[in-house]
């Protein structure tokens, strides 16, 4: 057959898994491989906490959704990481022989977890290890640790931890074995589901594949991470929920511990059952049953109800949203998404800088006595003209005469900031608006009008026809897609966001020209744009693009309301269990 395409992460241990599979599919069946690596959420964002990525699934989505898009015939995971649920079309074709499924702690003293000192920070991103270690030390401070596994070690080494706690078999394969102070026992610290194993997912209608793949299958390892995967299932956890467990064969029998625990660790149910290797998933499910009985069914419902007030209070959890705004505009949208549970991704489509040439703006601010009105249409324009204002030592907090307007809050917000009266706001926070609603008593009336360089005419049109006298001047102008954060450009490449949001027809022009109409295209058949008010809305439009969520009004409070109501209203579709 065909070399098969092996999709991967791209880190130390995802690499040398992938390259054991490799070799392996080549000593057993002799077949050829080739890696294609593929970047997931967990490895793009490692600065982000897994409750704003949305841990379910954080490390193997991209990888499936490549499987699905056949851009690779078969994906190797670390069977911890592979959540209870798969998507339809894909299956686990194979599981290899596990290796040690315990985990180990690594200090920065050589201290046991028994002679840690009181208060030791403890690094880890996991809320398993997590309430297991607070079960034996509460004295704890549990720190949230995230990156690859030098990395990981390496932020021990600089002391921003006293310890930290990762998986024995994923150093033992990376050779870093010698950094180990202790190996938890499993009395103390039982595994995740699928520790210590690798799974291999294809589609389930790749005959071919599946009957190369049945080689590298190990029964025995085959049924205990089955089991364990089956009491996950029975009691409705995922890899951020407190459960430990662990199916071993033992003389022919599978044995399976579960243990459930409270986050900080005061509770914990532990149970134990075995039978027959062929009855797994059955056994899975007896020992979720047990735990149910005794306490567990208690335990576990104070804290679906916990997460689903979170998840009222923060429907954006795991959404990852795209904001184009210029970097200094974007930190109110940041914040307001950021509480309601999302991950923000900062993508400057547009930039601003004062205009190469001043003279009409210095000429307009030098007659500033002369003009009834000063009309800003964007905090960009009161910013830029402001400055302008104080290199020419004028004072606007002076003038008796004139007055201002602004296009919405947020414009009369920043202006009032700067030192600007503002006579009058927006009803219905867009330009023409503004002279619409201003009317006759501008008529006759000399009215400035700074703004950018690529402003439309609707404005202008729309005050001259009221009767207005009307000077334009550039106050700033618009440049192109600024410096993203890492991984952002990528991610919005390959529709791996769920919004991108747009402030301004710039964003929508600058982006399309830098990522391709055909891009922009791809991304919408996968995410959601967003505009804020009418006029990027129908720049969105006439790129082609569909508007999927229009702010009411033009705020960033508005925006973030409005995307917040567009998840909440959504359904989940559901996918299918191993």
């Amino acid at each position: 057959m065909k070399a098969l395409r092996i999709g991967t992460r791209g880190s130390a241990l995802a690499l040398w898994q992938a390259k054991s599979i490799g070799e392996a599919l080549l000593r057993e069946a002799g077949v050829e491989t080739e890696l294609v690596i593929v970047k997931t959420s967990g490895d793009k964002f490692q600065q982000t906490r897994f409750s704003q990525i949305g841990a379910k699934g954080v490390f193997i989505k991209e990888l499936e959704d490549a499987l699905i898009e056949r851009r690779v015939d078969i994906a190797v995971h670390s069977m911890k990481d592979v959540p209870t649920e798969i998507p339809d079309g894909l299956t686990i074709a194979a599981i290899c022989k596990r290796e040690d499924v315990r985990d180990a702690l690594l200090s920065s003293t050589g201290a046991s977890l028994e002679r840690l000192p009181p208060g030791a920070r403890v690094g880890t991103s996991s809320l398993r290890r997590q309430s297991q270690l607070l079960h034996a030390r509460s004295d704890l401070r549990i720190l949230e640790l995230r990156g690859n596994v030098d990395t990981r070690i390496e932020k021990l080494k600089r002391g921003d931890y006293d310890a930290i706690v990762l998986a024995k078999a994923g150093l033992d394969r990376l050779g870093l074995s010698r950094h180990i102070t202790e190996v938890l026992a499993t009395d103390i610290c039982l595994p995740a589901a699928g520790q210590g194993a690798i799974g291999i997912e294809a589609r389930a209608d790749d005959a071919e594949t599946l009957g190369v793949l049945a080689v590298l299958n190990d029964p025995e390892t085959c049924s205990g991470v089955k089991a364990e995967r089956a009491a996950l299932a029975g009691l409705e956890g995922g890899c951020q929920v407190s459960i430990g467990t662990w199916g071993s064969v033992e003389g022919g029998k599978l044995v399976l511990e579960v243990v459930v625990l409270s986050p900080d660790g005061a509770q914990r149910i532990r149970e134990k059952s075995w039978g027959a290797p062929e009855e797994a998933e059955a056994i899975g499910g007896r020992v979720a049953a047990k735990l149910l009985e005794h306490g567990a069914a208690v335990l576990l419902a104070r804290e679906g109800a916990r997460d689903k007030q979170m998840s009222a209070d923060r429907p954006l959890d795991g959404k990852r949203i795209v904001i184009t705004r210029a970097a200094e505009q974007a930190r109110e949208l940041k914040n307001h998404l950021e509480k309601l549970g999302a991950m923000v991704l900062l993508l400057p489509a547009v930039s601003f800088s004062e205009p190469a040439d001043t003279t009409a703006m210095d000429r307009a601010i030098g007659a500033l006595e002369s003009y009834d009105w000063v009309l800003f249409t964007s905090a960009n324009a009161v910013r830029f003209f402001a400055n302008r204002c104080r290199k020419a030592g004028v004072n606007v907090r002076a003038s008796e005469r004139l007055r201002c307007a602004a296009v919405g809050p947020a414009t009369a917000s920043a202006a009032a900031a700067e030192g600007f009266t503002i006579d009058y706001i927006a009803k219905e926070f867009h330009g023409v608006a503004l002279a619409r609603e201003l009317g006759a008593s501008l008529a006759g009336k000399r009215v400035l009008l700074p703004r950018s360089e690529r402003a439309g005419r609707d404005l202008p049109d729309a005050l001259r026809t009221v009767g207005a006298e009307v000077t334009e001047i550039v106050a700033y102008c618009t440049g192109g897609v600024g410096a993203a954060e890492p991984g952002v450009i990528e991610a919005v490449r390959e529709a791996r966001v769920d919004v991108v949001s747009f402030f301004s027809p710039s964003a929508v022009e600058n982006l399309r020209g830098e990522l391709g109409a055909e891009v922009l295209s791809r991304l919408a058949a996968r995410a959601a744009l967003a505009a804020v008010g009418p006029v990027t809305a129908a720049a969105l439009r006439s790129a082609g693009l569909p508007v999927t969520i229009e702010a009411e009004e033009a705020t960033t409070e508005s925006m973030a309301t409005a995307i917040a109501k567009y998840f909440s209203a959504r359904s989940v579709p559901q996918a299918r269990s191993l």
